[in-house]
């Protein structure tokens, strides 16, 4: 009889330990990789753990970009969330920044609406921002892109939301933790 008392109050401890440490917030998550790294909440996670087929490296949004990575607030398939990715593309020779930023959006111009330009500094490098709706399938999705260029490339920081005013705070946390990795 004492040892079923004794399991049953171990497997009781453990029990309360696993609960205890999924309810203590974690601190923020980390991305790094040869170029860049950033930083993202704790109950966010990379497209590869909600999708386990998920693949980046496509074309994201069809902006000529290569998709790195994305992260998401989304907990499960099907919910809603906010996302995050950062793509690159290389600066063609001779060609600006400023070319392919007008460019790009000259080529969506019809899919987009309410635009909105502005210069944007990030991560020590000066850039442009281009926040926007656009269909992607049924809904409409708020986007935020912050273009920047670093030895060659363009760094495609994008997020995007059915509302991205309910993720700012993250999201600008997520932004503010940028770096360009020293080589």
């Amino acid at each position: 009889m004492m040892k079923i008392i004794c399991t049953v109050l171990c497997l009781c401890c453990v029990l309360a330990a696993c609960v205890l440490a999924a309810c203590t917030p974690a601190g923020p998550r980390a991305f790094s990789d040869a170029a860049f790294s950033f930083s993202y909440p704790a109950d966010w996670q990379p497209m590869a753990e909600l999708f386990p087929n998920y693949q980046s490296g496509r074309d994201y949004y069809k902006l000529g970009f290569t998709e790195n990575v994305m992260v998401t607030s989304v907990q499960e398939q099907g919910d809603s969330g906010a996302y995050f990715a950062v793509a690159t593309q290389p600066l063609a020779l001779g060609a600006s920044p400023q070319d392919v930023f007008d460019n790009t959006y000259a080529q969506i111009a019809g899919e987009i609406t309410d635009p909105s330009e502005s210069i944007r500094s990030l991560a020590g490098v000066d850039g442009y921002e281009m926040r926007y709706r656009r269909p992607w399938g049924e809904p409409w999705w708020q986007f935020q892109d912050i273009w920047l260029e670093k030895d060659g490339v363009i760094y495609l920081l994008s997020a995007h939301a059915y509302n991205l005013e309910t993720y700012q705070e993250a999201l600008d946390a997520i932004l503010e933790s940028f770096t360009f990795d020293v080589k």
